[in-house]
């Protein structure tokens, strides 16, 4: 098995942006400083940024906007709360960067690449740093009894746990998309291995049933309209599942309690509700939990749904699910990704995943244009009607 990289489109971005990756996964390991992974994340970001200047026309420039507007109205309620409560903090605002430079970075590269094999180095680049990554931070770990160890009803139980899942669970979808089946197949290795429960399950039914998803069709309509209404109101569900009433239903429907099935997320929601008095803005719960628990591993209510709502209002929760799921609404399979998203922004902390979403908007781009051009040919290579046939491959 190889990660195929093609040399033939080896240039400074591709060779920054490996930089970038190993210095991103000796960082996460503890043998960098943040400020060395910023460094050169900046430097790539520059070049990129150069090398599209005095370009006459652009890629990607809608979805940009679409994924931008939400952030935009997140910002002017931030800054109108921050003003009515006087409370100001450029740091805490810093915290939407997150949301903003993958999709400046994804917009760079769309609209710098040369050719389809060299946007392909760029998935390729990401998955050898998750793998790289993974074996610096387990390779003592990997034991017959760490193995045996793992558990489902204990969310914790694999001393490999590790957010990287939800990385190599798009990194599946990605794979299967570009043919590249061992690739699929490592990556839902390592996908079970990292141990988040949801993508543990779909990582399977994913290796199983991918040909079942359609292609080149748009949503049912009805399926977006349902997925936007669900998602926009769940903050409601939580919120009453964290009440008294909520929390003894839980209980006595599937006899455990909800604050240890949720791995103590519960108790971050509840302090929150409970005492803070008020919400200026984006990163304001951040902010909170990291004064009154001062610990520096919890710093999120791992609920972004509720979070949002708290920080910015229900307005910018439902511009921001009804934007992201129009940027994936023309294909089933970029779809499931967000969607995918959206559940973990339920019940955890992703949208500040700049890996992950840097990696969707690339795949998002790179869908839409074998898109067109299935659309344009009309048919396959073989005279019959297209179903999915892809360059990439």
């Amino acid at each position: 098995m190889k990660l195929k990289i093609s040399l033939a489109n080896i240039n400074r971005r591709i060779v920054l942006f490996a930089i970038y990756n190993v210095v991103y996964a000796l960082y996460m390991a503890g043998f960098l400083p943040r400020i060395a992974n910023l460094i050169s994340l900046g430097v790539f970001s520059a070049v990129c940024c150069i090398d599209i200047i005095g370009k006459k026309s652009f890629k990607f420039v809608h979805e940009l906007k679409i994924i931008l507007f939400p952030i935009l109205i997140m910002i002017i309620i931030s800054f109108v709360k921050q003003v009515y409560y006087a409370d100001y903090s450029i740091q805490r605002m810093a915290n939407i960067l997150y949301l903003i430079l993958p999709a400046i970075d994804a917009f760079a590269i769309i609209n710098s690449y040369k050719n389809e094999k060299e946007l392909e180095n760029y998935i390729m680049i990401m998955f050898a740093r998750m793998v790289l990554l993974f074996v610096i931070q387990n390779y003592d770990k990997i034991t017959i009894n760490a193995l045996q160890a793992i558990t489902f009803s204990d969310s914790e139980s694999s001393v490999f746990e590790s957010s990287m899942a939800h990385e190599l669970f798009f990194m599946i979808i990605v794979f299967k998309y570009l043919q590249r089946n061992k690739l699929a197949i490592l990556s839902a290795l390592l996908c079970m291995l990292c141990f988040k429960r949801l993508s543990f399950l779909l990582s399977i039914v994913v290796l199983i049933f991918y040909k079942r998803i359609p292609q080149n069709v748009e949503v049912k309509k009805w399926m977006v309209i349902f997925a936007k209404v669900f998602f926009i109101i769940s903050p409601l569900f939580i919120l009453w599942l964290i009440s008294d009433t909520g929390s003894l239903w839980f209980s006595n429907t599937f006899g455990i309690d909800l604050n240890v099935f949720s791995t103590g997320r519960m108790f971050y929601i509840n302090l929150v509700n409970h005492r803070m008095s008020y919400c200026a803005g984006y990163g304001a719960t951040h902010e909170f939990l990291a004064n009154v628990l001062r610990d520096n591993y919890v710093t999120s209510i791992h609920c972004d749904v509720v979070r949002i709502v708290w920080e910015c209002t229900v307005v910018s929760l439902a511009v921001y699910v009804n934007n992201v799921i129009n940027l994936a609404r023309k294909h089933y399979v970029t779809f499931i990704i967000i969607v995918y998203c959206l559940i973990e922004c339920v019940v955890s902390h992703f949208m500040e995943g700049m890996t992950s979403w840097l990696l969707i908007y690339i795949f998002i781009h790179m869908v839409d244009i074998q898109y067109r051009k299935n659309r344009s040919i009309g048919k396959d290579g073989n005279g019959r009607n297209e179903k999915t046939q892809t360059s990439y491959a």
